[in-house]
């Protein structure tokens, strides 16, 4: 066991087996005025789409771009044009298209 500390925890837990994963390794997360730029590396003959939220629980909304990568360095960059603005908070995830 973990001691937990702190006022603010978000927990997901997932019952049931799971399909083998792509390889993924987050390698940037970068937050300034002129937006949200996340960068990661996985296979080249991946592609992505993102989504985000600004509540939890989630009620996830997905950005209209698929992101790809000739050489297997993904970026997605959030300067919120597509999303009516950079307000609050916002919690994105990556979803591995078939």
């Amino acid at each position: 066991c973990v001691p937990i500390t702190g006022t603010q925890m978000f927990f997901r837990v997932v019952q049931g087996t799971a399909a083998a994963s792509p390889l993924i390794n987050f390698t940037g997360l970068t937050m300034s005025p002129g937006g949200f730029v996340l960068n990661w590396t996985a296979a080249a003959t991946e592609q992505f789409q993102v989504q985000y939220t600004t509540n939890l629980p989630p009620v996830w909304t997905t950005f209209t771009n698929v992101v790809t990568s000739a050489n297997g360095d993904f970026t997605f960059s959030d300067d919120g044009s597509q999303i009516g603005g950079l307000s609050g908070f916002r919690f994105y995830r990556l979803l591995l298209l078939p």
